[in-house]
C-alpha cells in the first residue's frame, strides 16, 4: 500500500524473523484512541480508502484491521500492523466490488 503515498507497513527484520514469528521495525506513532477528533476522522477515512484500494487493486486484504492494528506514525503516514490474518480475494469478486463502488459514486443505484 506504500504506492498510495500516505500508508505503509513496517519493514521486516529478516535476522530476527523465524518460521513462527515475523519481526518488524518499530514505528513511533499513535493509535486512534490517542488522536483528537479531526485527526481520528482523517485517519479513519484514510484507512478505509487504503483497505478498499488494496482490495480492489491487489486482491489482498488485511482481515483484522481494528484500531489496535492501525496507527498514525509520527511522520503522518498511516501504518498497518499485525499481518497474522490476511486474505486473498478472487479477481472476479474484486472487480464486482470495484464496479459497485463506481455505481455508488455515480449514484447509479440501478447498476448495483
Amino acid at each position: 500500500i506504500a504506492w498510495l503515498g500516505y500508508a505503509r507497513v513496517p519493514d521486516t527484520v529478516p535476522e530476527l524473523t523465524t518460521r513462527r514469528a515475523m519481526a518488524m521495525e518499530w514505528i513511533e506513532g499513535r493509535h486512534l484512541k490517542d488522536l483528537g477528533p479531526e485527526e481520528a476522522a482523517r485517519m479513519t477515512y484514510s484507512a478505509v480508502e487504503a483497505v478498499t484500494a488494496g482490495l480492489c487493486l491487489t486482491g489482498l486484504v488485511h482481515a483484522d484491521p481494528h484500531e489496535g492494528n492501525i496507527m498514525l506514525a509520527d511522520d503522518g503516514t498511516l501504518v498497518f500492523l499485525d499481518f497474522g490474518l490476511m486474505s486473498r480475494v478472487d479477481a472476479k469478486i474484486c472487480e464486482a466490488f470495484a464496479a459497485g463502488i463506481q455505481c455508488v459514486l455515480a449514484k447509479d443505484y440501478a447498476g448495483l
